[in-house]
């Protein structure tokens, strides 16, 4: 076997693999002036593990710090399918998770400018995978870890960037990039309706007991020992911390689910609705 023929195969293999995805993104938001951390670690209270997310990119726009926290899954066969309500389903200001917190009568006014509010980009409620070359059904574990990680990890991150902060605008936003096609499936009197989407957005309640105050085991010394020896030791007060990011997040999670070929457009829509914000009333409006 040659050099070159090695090398051939490596390239096939990287290819066939996230990585790929994962320096495309990367790139491109370093080109669109994002700062970029690739492969950022966050503690996971329900393993009690470090653990990695793909991409935390942030960038100042409007005096507010923006933060995308991203997960990049690739497939080259599958093609995601999202279920959606042919009604508007209802959007919660309080999935747009934001420092320093805005009084609720308020946040309506204040981040209904944001894309997470935008009501032509549909609202999901379930998912399947079809895989396109066998014709058939396929498993759905790459969009599960996504919607698994993604809140876990929003919470880690925001806790290390509020704790030296805590009076500067912040906003914390979820998302996978998916390396094919993302659809929507739509029942309503005229019968199915599948259409090929740039962005689908899917609601999901976020509620684990390791990430509850009022569930949670009494942190001391010996809290580790409950979970096992696989367990890391995390220090007492940071755990505290993450929980307390976690109760001010509150449950409720929306998370972006972006075909690749439309990140461009996206990430312009994401800046938009930052720009469109009124930092003076989020100013006069926290709690």
């Amino acid at each position: 076997m040659t050099s070159k023929t090695s090398e051939e195969k490596i390239k096939k293999f990287i290819e066939k693999t996230g990585f790929i995805l994962e320096m495309k993104v990367s790139q491109y938001l370093i080109e669109q002036n994002w700062q970029v951390e690739v492969g950022n670690s966050f503690i996971d209270l329900e393993e009690m593990k470090r653990r990695e997310i793909d991409i935390v990119a942030t960038k100042i726009i409007n005096n507010i710090e923006v933060t995308l926290i991203i997960e990049c899954k690739q497939s080259n066969q599958d093609q995601w399918v999202f279920i959606c309500s042919s009604k508007n389903p209802t959007r919660f200001y309080y999935s747009t998770k934001h420092s320093p917190k805005i009084k609720t009568l308020s946040s309506k006014k204040i981040l209904n400018v944001m894309h997470t509010m935008d009501k032509t980009v549909s609202l999901a409620q379930n998912y399947i995978t079809f895989d396109k070359r066998k014709n058939k059904k396929a498993n759905t574990l790459q969009i599960e870890e996504s919607l698994y990680k993604l809140p876990k990890s929003l919470i880690d991150v925001a806790r290390k960037s509020i704790i030296f902060q805590e009076e500067k605008k912040k906003i914390f936003i979820p998302c996978c990039i998916f390396s094919d096609e993302i659809f929507s499936a739509q029942y309503s009197e005229n019968g199915l309706s599948v259409k090929e989407q740039p962005v689908i957005q899917y609601n999901i309640q976020f509620e684990p007991k390791a990430y509850s105050k009022k569930n949670r085991l009494k942190i001391d010394e010996s809290f580790t020992e409950t979970l096992g020896k696989e367990s890391v030791n995390i220090s007492p007060l940071i755990i505290e911390m993450i929980l307390d990011i976690a109760d001010k997040f509150g449950t409720k999670y929306q998370i972006d689910f972006v075909s690749n070929k439309h990140l461009k457009d996206y990430l312009n829509k994401v800046e938009e609705g930052v720009k469109l914000i009124s930092t003076r009333k989020w100013s006069m409006n926290v709690k």
